[in-house]
């Protein structure tokens, strides 16, 4: 019997031995992604179609197809109403660095052929992260606005980070508040954006976690033009804060013409 067990040892130890010398083992792939830049869409155009975003003939944006009938598939995309706000975010695509042709293409209709809405050049930078937001009006036509997102080194992880983004078509120059609501204006408010016009865009600053209000000003006013409320950005996390759509100076704006994402 004892030798039964000694020679079995011996069988399980030359297996060992073989499997660590074989060339075709089990290989670890695990190799994190350090290259390439990031690059996300936001649908920001009010009278737009849902689209899908390409980097030169490549989609890199999309959502699943839905299903409308049994012999019909429609492939959807990013709308205006779907937009995800906060807290969900845009996921940023990495691709290679380089220029692109950003194309936003409608392909959600059973038209067949792509209808292409908005075309822009685009230089992309390794290491470096962007986003892409449709704006403007049917007429006279959608542009996109590529913005680069300096995300913040954080380094201080007790504070959240925000920025702000004027993409609303037509809309004047506007200031940003974050007043706390717990404090209200002891200590005072964050100045999150000073006279930012449209196609403006300011660099992220810190606040104190909590419970937020986002009162945006036409730059001048001391009154509201709209008011975001009851938002509460975390603490080491970095978000924008958007509004889109159309101005309008005789109709209120809607809550869906200002948007919270989270960029990290």
């Amino acid at each position: 019997m004892k030798n039964i067990v000694t020679k079995s040892f011996a069988i399980l130890a030359a297996g060992f031995f073989l499997g660590a010398c074989e060339k075709n083992g089990i290989e670890d792939h695990y190799e994190p992604t350090n290259t390439g830049a990031h690059i996300k869409m936001i649908h920001a155009a009010q009278d737009a179609p849902m689209v899908n975003m390409f980097l030169n003939d490549q989609k890199v944006t999309a959502l699943a197809p839905v299903v409308t009938a049994a012999k019909d598939t429609i492939v959807t995309g990013l709308s205006y109403a779907g937009t995800a706000v906060f807290p969900a975010s845009l996921g940023y695509a990495t691709v290679p660095a380089g220029n692109y042709n950003v194309q936003i293409i409608d392909t959600t209709s059973a038209r067949g052929a792509a209808q292409p809405v908005s075309n822009t050049s685009a230089t992309l930078n390794d290491r470096a992260s962007y986003s892409a937001f449709l704006i403007g009006k049917k007429d006279p036509g959608f542009e996109t606005f590529v913005v680069e997102d300096k995300l913040p080194d954080v380094s201080d992880y007790s504070k959240a980070y925000i920025r702000f983004v004027n993409v609303m078509a037509d809309a004047p120059a506007f200031d940003v508040k974050a007043v706390n609501k717990a404090t209200e204006n002891t200590p005072a408010p964050v100045q999150v954006a000073t006279n930012v016009p449209y196609k403006g865009a300011t660099a992220y600053v810190a606040i104190e976690p909590g419970t937020y209000d986002f009162p945006i000003y036409k730059t001048g006013s001391t009154t509201p033009y709209t008011t975001m409320t009851g938002v509460a950005p975390s603490a080491g996390r970095v978000y924008t804060f958007y509004t889109r759509g159309i101005y309008s100076e005789t109709t209120a704006p809607a809550t869906t013409n200002r948007v919270l994402v989270r960029d990290r």
